[in-house]
């Protein structure tokens, strides 16, 4: 919604399990599980918007400064699981809630100050001690300083003193924000900037002219006719050459686009399809009650019903696990796998990769951080019914 007031979680609460209501300003459109800047005391915080209200319970009510993303972050359901996180394991509610954020979700915000001369010079000298003197004698020799290198400066309490010299206005304030420290991976890819028969008659004209040069570009040219799209403009100049790829998009066959690059931390994996195995007798009577459970309603049948699925090594206990999940997905619901260790991952994700064909999605610490940021949207946006981590 524009306008009205949010109810945010902030950074830097204290731990307090509590939210903090701020103005949504006319030209902002936020909703529960927006990641937003507040202003904090005498900062700029993050915050996740957990409700919007109508009515303000405060009278004093600061704006929120600015949208960390386009869209919400958080569902409510995740919402409402954070706020039972908090309450359970007294931990404040921003916290319990950034544990569900994509991996470098965070933005620093960065604050300058620099020195208003004409405050300084008009002021009194009789309200300032010799470190606020120093501050200042800093900053206008420097003309401006990042305020946390500033009180790093001045030594113990050197943020107080910054602090107070930005409430006297002696010192004004710069903010900026930095992006975020994981973000999409874009290529530049080639395709077609006409149709392809048009393409395929110049690719004939080519084949025909004398020398080799036209053949080359006539190779250029079918490559991008049999996969549009789908090769790097990097790749193509690096196998064909810059002035070949250039041709073609001055005389308007080819055009560059960019897509999203999935930093896919299961492609370098081949996994064969397999077929479920005919289960046990021991195997059968553990899905008949799992799938049993699953087909009944919570409204039916209360919480939850949990099982201890016991057995040895090498015992079949994954052939359940794996016949739970097509259980789940024919009902329409989502798996999550937990493996205890990530040294006993592999295993586990061959096995469910290769049921369950581009239908499993990684998590684990073990990942690169753009495979984890990759990995976490696609989750989000539903591409994946099965995580394992």
């Amino acid at each position: 919604m524009s306008g009205g007031f949010a109810q945010v979680a902030v950074d830097g609460a204290g731990g307090q399990d509590r939210t903090f209501t701020y103005r949504i300003p006319p030209e902002m459109e936020i909703a529960p599980g927006h990641l937003v800047w507040v202003p904090f005391g005498s900062r700029t915080v993050q915050g996740i918007v957990f409700g919007l209200v109508d009515v303000p319970q405060v009278e004093e009510i600061r704006d929120v400064e600015q949208v960390a993303y386009e869209q919400p972050l958080l569902s409510r359901r995740q919402i409402n699981v954070a706020t039972w996180m908090s309450g359970y394991y007294r931990v404040g509610l921003f916290m319990a809630a950034v544990q569900m954020l994509p991996p470098g979700f965070a933005s620093r915000l960065r604050t300058w100050v620099s020195l208003d001369e004409e405050r300084a010079t008009n002021s009194s000298t009789d309200d300032l001690n010799t470190r606020d003197e120093r501050a200042l004698r800093m900053v206008k020799d420097a003309g401006e300083l990042r305020r946390p290198a500033l009180a790093r400066r001045l030594g113990r309490g050197g943020g107080a003193v910054v602090d107070r010299l930005i409430r006297k206005k002696l010192l004004i304030t710069r903010t900026e924000w930095e992006h975020q420290r994981q973000k999409p991976r874009y290529a530049r890819v080639l395709s077609l900037a006409v149709e392809s028969e048009e393409v395929e008659k110049v690719a004939d004209e080519l084949d025909a002219a004398p020398g080799t040069r036209g053949l080359e570009r006539a190779s250029l040219l079918r490559r991008v006719i049999d996969a549009p799209g789908i090769e790097t403009q990097a790749d193509l100049a690096r196998e064909f050459g810059r002035s070949r790829v250039d041709w073609a998009k001055k005389a308007g066959l080819l055009r560059v686009h960019e897509i999203q690059v999935d930093r896919n931390p299961l492609r370098e994996h081949q996994f064969q399809t397999t077929m479920p195995l005919d289960p046990t007798a021991a195997q059968a009577g553990a899905i008949g009650a799992i799938t049993s459970a699953l087909r009944t309603t919570r409204k039916e049948s209360g919480p939850p019903r949990k099982f201890l699925l016991y057995g040895v090594t090498g015992s079949g206990k994954t052939e359940v696990y794996l016949r739970a999940a097509e259980k789940c997905l024919e009902l329409g619901r989502t798996v999550l796998i937990l493996v205890p260790e990530i040294a006993l991952t592999p295993q586990t994700l061959a096995r469910f990769a290769s049921r369950f064909p581009g239908k499993v999605a990684l998590l684990h610490s073990g990942l690169q951080p753009g495979e984890r940021f990759d990995q976490w949207w696609r989750i989000s946006n539903g591409d994946f019914p099965i995580v394992l981590g």
